[in-house]
């Protein structure tokens, strides 16, 4: 791309390469990166070892339930939607009575990426 005055790079672009760029600082930032665990199953929970989830929902509705805040204390883990669906929704819902974002779900659409911080009680998307 070319950056010099005058010239104004594609959004669409500049918006991709920073979704890419934040999930790969979360994925070195905190030590080795694990591989991406891609999900398509209707129901999932998260794991300890998660970093990158790539989420399919081109077959069904997916509904991720995060691990308990304080077992990912000070760690981040990024959601992809990787689908372009808008027949089946992606729902992302805390453990018990955690919440996300001061919510207890929140809606991942088609193409969209959410990273989540846990703070130890609940989860922020930063």
């Amino acid at each position: 791309m070319d950056y010099r005055p005058g010239n104004v790079p594609d959004p669409v672009l500049m918006d991709e390469f920073r979704r890419i760029s934040d999930a790969l600082d979360i994925l070195y930032g905190e030590g080795l990166p694990t591989a991406p665990t891609s999900v398509s199953d209707p129901t999932y929970t998260t794991e300890a070892g998660d970093r990158l989830l790539l989420l399919d929902a081109t077959s069904n509705d997916i509904a991720v339930t995060m691990t308990p805040a304080a077992a990912f204390e000070g760690r981040c883990v990024v959601m992809e939607r990787m689908d372009l669906s808008t027949t089946y929704d992606v729902t992302l819902t805390g453990d018990g009575g955690e919440l996300i974002e001061d919510v207890t779900t929140q809606d991942l659409y088609p193409g969209e990426s959410m990273k989540l911080y846990s703070d130890g009680s609940n989860w922020r998307v930063l």
